[in-house]
């Protein structure tokens, strides 16, 4: 074997070792101490890390300006309670930090009970799809599913407008009005048409931010 083609296998087999070692760490039980949940998605350490959890967004929570949207303070709230002292087990996906530098990971009750999970089914987040970490994306949608079939949390509060109409793209997983300029520029073999904000939810689509209406906040 040429000198060149061993250095190869021997990184191969380093890189190799060092994946299965990680895989085996977010495995392990190993439970890591929690501070408080900053909002119905973030997490912050004992150590003083944050931790987004991955595949579920939950309305946002303007700390500086103490507004929040609906039913956010009700999932950060949600969240602190059922957090226990002994804290939660972390799983990685493909990547493991996001571009603010947060760890993403699922987390876990010491019962099993998964909280991105937990929190859908109760209608306090909804799925946010972010490949390539979609290790539990069927999952995380028949939560979401189930809510909104029985209209919980955010789903209770759902408008429709008639006649609006929302495309989404295929390849991000987002969706916009059809009449968003953003909307036109989706390539026509990914575009899919919706005709309710339900029908895109229940797809498993989320919300582009870019243009829908933005949803009112109210101080607290």
């Amino acid at each position: 074997m040429r000198a060149g083609a061993g250095k190869a296998l021997s990184a191969l087999a380093v890189a190799l070792a060092l994946w299965f070692a990680g895989v085996s760490a977010a495995h392990d039980g190993a439970l890591t101490a929690v501070r408080r949940a900053v909002d119905g998605d973030t997490l912050e350490l004992a150590d003083g890390r944050l931790v987004r959890l991955i595949g579920v967004n939950a309305p946002e929570i303007d700390h500086e300006a103490r507004l929040a949207e609906p039913m956010a303070l009700e999932a950060r709230d949600f969240l602190n309670r059922r957090i226990p002292p002994a804290g939660v087990r972390l799983e990685f996906d493909l990547e493991t930090k996001d571009r603010h530098g947060r760890t993403l990971a699922y987390a876990f009750l010491p019962d099993g009970r998964m909280l991105n999970e937990w929190l859908l089914r109760e209608g306090l987040a909804h799925c946010l799809p972010t490949p390539p970490n979609l290790k539990y994306d069927d999952r995380l949608l028949r939560a979401q599913r189930a809510a909104l079939e029985e209209k919980k949390g955010l789903w209770g509060l759902l408008q429709e407008t008639p006649g609006l109409r929302y495309a989404g793209s295929r390849r991000s997983r987002r969706f916009h009005l059809a009449s968003c300029l953003e909307a036109r520029r989706i390539a026509p073999a990914n575009r899919v048409t919706f005709f309710s904000l339900r029908e895109a939810f229940h797809a498993g689509y989320a919300p582009a931010r870019d243009c829908l209406p933005a949803v009112g906040k109210h101080p607290f």
